[in-house]
């Protein structure tokens, strides 16, 4: 009955954490730096653990996990789950595509449905309702994002991870194309990812061309990379203004009209910040 199950999950949570004054459960099993010592050692972040379970005097004991020769020595791929592995090699492989994209004198075959689920701009290509060539010929026309980058961009739309991330977000025009290229096809998990590492790498020459390529763009997403980008320069302006992007950053009339006023606010405060500072000694 209802009464006995509460009772009974009452005692499992009893006997599985351990509470004080009490000789059942498991008292600090793991502690967690040693877990993580462990994985650390383990060369690929993963550790595989050993569970011997004893039920009426009868232990037994888990066996090996399974191994992939192409795996770790966990039997894990790492960073990379299964279902991950399996849409990376769906991609590799085209098996069973039915849509063409033509990117710089390339054809990279894929599969609409998966295209159209993690882009809502491929959505509405193939929509029958479009009347778009696209969704009747299966033939798609890439003429602005080069064959590198559509790779990229693909191989992130199936598999959710990108194989050479974090390096591609610290070269300044692959970083670039592939950030213009998810904010195109709107797969914003692409863009976010690649602000975060963005921001997280910032240096003196890329910051500018950073802020640049931000305030083109125009996304929601970007604006954390554009106040990233503000607060870098306001802490480091005069090595900044040393640098070539920020000559690039006012050579853009469009750009540098909306960045203009948002440096200002930001080295010099409003009026009524400045109408609460004391005056000093000199002005006195």
């Amino acid at each position: 009955d209802r009464v006995g199950d509460e009772h009974a999950k009452r005692s499992f949570f009893d006997h599985m954490f351990h509470a004080p004054g009490c000789d059942q459960g498991f008292n600090n099993a793991f502690a967690l730096a040693d877990v993580e010592g462990a994985a650390k050692a383990s060369g690929d972040g993963f550790v595989a653990f050993e569970l011997a379970i004893t039920q009426n005097a009868e232990t037994r004991t888990s066996g090996p996990l399974p191994r992939n020769p192409s795996q770790g020595a966990s039997g894990i791929q790492p960073g990379v789950t299964e279902l991950s592995s399996h849409m990376k090699a769906m991609w590799a492989t085209s098996l069973h595509s039915d849509v063409t994209l033509l990117v710089g004198g390339r054809e990279l075959r894929a599969h609409r449905s998966l295209l159209a689920a993690r882009s809502p701009v491929f959505e509405r290509m193939f929509c029958p309702e479009s009347k778009m060539l696209e969704a009747s010929n299966g033939i798609v026309e890439i003429d602005d994002i080069d064959d590198e980058t559509m790779e990229r961009l693909c191989g992130f739309m199936y598999a959710g991870v990108l194989d050479d991330a974090p390096d591609v977000w610290t070269d300044l025009a692959a970083g670039s194309s592939l950030l213009q290229a998810a904010a195109k096809y709107e797969v914003f998990g692409l863009a976010r990812e690649g602000v975060e590492q963005i921001v997280a790498g910032l240096t003196l020459e890329s910051v500018a061309d950073w802020l640049i390529l931000a305030s083109k763009l125009g996304a929601r997403e970007m604006d954390t990379l554009k106040e990233s980008c503000l607060q870098f320069i306001e802490r480091n302006l005069e090595a900044v203004q040393d640098t070539t992007g920020w000559s690039r950053l006012f050579q853009n009339q469009g750009v540098g009209n909306e960045i203009a006023p948002m440096l200002i606010r930001m080295l010099r405060p409003p009026v009524s910040a400045r109408s609460n500072e004391q005056p000093s000694a000199a002005s006195v």
